[in-house]
């Protein structure tokens, strides 16, 4: 379910499976970097900020910005989101 889609809001701190529309860098024939655009399957919870709330995502172990290579381009991502719904 997109952020957009979410009219009911879910209580502040549980967490809920999101998809994120992210950009993805790749290589490419003979070593060519190019971008891409995806969906992906997130966990977020709502957490409360200066501003009232917004979204942030979970990490599902202690490491996961270690192992998970995606992470932290989509926690941008998913600012970006925040941003664009006027919550930041």
């Amino acid at each position: 379910m997109k952020l957009e889609d979410i009219h009911n809001l879910p209580k502040m701190h549980k967490v809920i499976k999101v998809d994120l529309d992210v950009l993805r860098v790749s290589l490419g024939y003979n070593y060519g970097a190019y971008e891409h655009d995806e969906v992906a399957e997130r966990k977020a919870r709502r957490v409360k900020c200066d501003t009232g709330w917004k979204w942030q995502l979970v990490q599902e172990c202690k490491n996961q910005s270690d192992c998970d290579y995606f992470f932290e381009s989509d926690k941008e991502c998913l600012n970006e989101e925040n941003y664009n719904l006027g919550l930041i």
